[in-house]
């Protein structure tokens, strides 16, 4: 849903008509804390954890059995339910 509100903070001024169906976007990754384990892992002196991170790696590079589409997990009734929770917030 696309709103003309005036943002609180009046960087923004209301957006002209014309420019009601352009999508403006910004990101910034500022390089936050990690708590995923496995996006960025170092050698260890425990070889149970090296084994573990070898381990996940080789399933990510060859996944097998276990490479799973997205609609299998997330199914068409899931998603659904998530965009209305979305639009509604």
């Amino acid at each position: 849903m696309v709103t003309n509100e005036r943002r609180t903070d009046g960087v923004s001024p209301p957006l002209a008509d014309e420019e009601m169906s352009e999508i403006h976007v910004t990101t910034w990754n500022i390089a936050a804390v990690n708590n995923n384990p496995f996006e960025y892992w170092v050698y260890h002196h425990d070889p149970n954890y090296n084994k573990l991170m070898a381990d996940v790696q080789a399933v990510m590079d060859s996944p097998g059995e276990h490479d799973l589409e997205v609609g299998s997990i997330l199914t068409d009734a899931m998603f659904c339910e998530l965009k209305a929770d979305m639009l509604e917030a």
